[in-house]
C-alpha cells in the first residue's frame, strides 16, 4: 500500500512558501515598461493610464469645439405650440371629458391598445359600411357612392393638411393628449398602490 506521506517520488512543487512573502504585483508605470520588450507599451501605457475622466474630458472638449460658436437653439421646443396643445388636450370638454380624459378612460376599458383601436374601428365601420352601401343598386347605391367621393376627398385633404406645415394644429394635440392619458391612468395607478385603496 503506498504512503501517502512518502515524497521522495514527487515532484518538486512550482512554488514555495517563500514565493508568499514576494513582492508586490508591479505598480501601472513597471507594467508599461515591462511591456516595452513585448511592442505593447503603447496599449498598455493607454490601458493603464486612461480613464473615464479622460474619456469625459474628450467628450467635452469635442462638445465645445463642436457647438462652442453654436448656442442653443431653445426655439426648437416650440413652447408655444407645446403650451397650446397640451391646453387643448386637458382642457377643452368633448364628449362630457377632455381629449386626455378619452384617453385615459379608453385605456382603462379597454387595455392600452384601446384608443386606436377605437378610432381605427371607428373609422372602419363608416367607410366600410359606405363602400359597401355604395354597390347597392339604386336611390341607397347613388347616395353612399357620393358619400364615399367625400369621405375620399376629406381623406385626401385631411393626409395634405397632416404632411403640411401646419399639421401640428392637428397632430400636436392628438400627441399631448395621448401622453396625457397615459400619465392620468399612471397616476391612478400610483395612487391605488401607494394608498392600497
Amino acid at each position: 500500500m503506498t504512503d501517502l506521506h512518502d515524497t521522495t517520488d514527487r515532484p518538486e512543487a512550482w512554488w514555495t512558501p517563500n514565493d508568499l512573502h514576494a513582492e508586490p504585483y508591479p505598480a501601472r508605470s513597471d507594467l508599461a515598461a515591462e511591456a516595452a520588450d513585448h511592442g505593447m507599451e503603447e496599449a498598455v501605457a493607454g490601458l493603464v493610464r486612461s480613464g473615464w475622466s479622460d474619456v469625459a474630458e474628450a467628450a467635452i472638449e469635442r462638445a465645445q469645439a463642436v457647438h462652442g460658436t453654436d448656442p442653443t437653439d431653445w426655439s426648437r421646443l416650440q413652447i408655444g405650440r407645446n403650451l397650446l396643445s397640451a391646453a387643448l388636450a386637458t382642457l377643452m370638454p368633448v364628449g362630457g371629458t377632455t381629449a386626455a380624459g378619452w384617453v385615459a378612460r379608453s385605456i382603462t376599458t379597454h387595455g392600452i391598445t384601446g384608443p386606436a383601436y377605437t378610432a381605427a374601428g371607428a373609422a372602419l365601420a363608416v367607410g366600410g359600411a359606405v363602400w359597401l352601401g355604395r354597390h347597392a343598386p339604386g336611390p341607397l347605391g347613388a347616395l353612399c357612392g357620393v358619400g364615399w367621393s367625400l369621405l375620399s376627398a376629406a381623406a385626401m385633404h385631411l393626409w395634405r393638411f397632416v404632411r403640411s406645415p401646419r399639421g401640428w394644429i392637428l397632430t400636436r394635440p392628438l400627441i399631448w393628449a395621448a401622453a396625457s392619458g397615459v400619465l392620468i391612468v399612471s397616476g391612478r395607478v400610483i395612487v391605488h398602490t401607494l394608498t392600497g385603496a
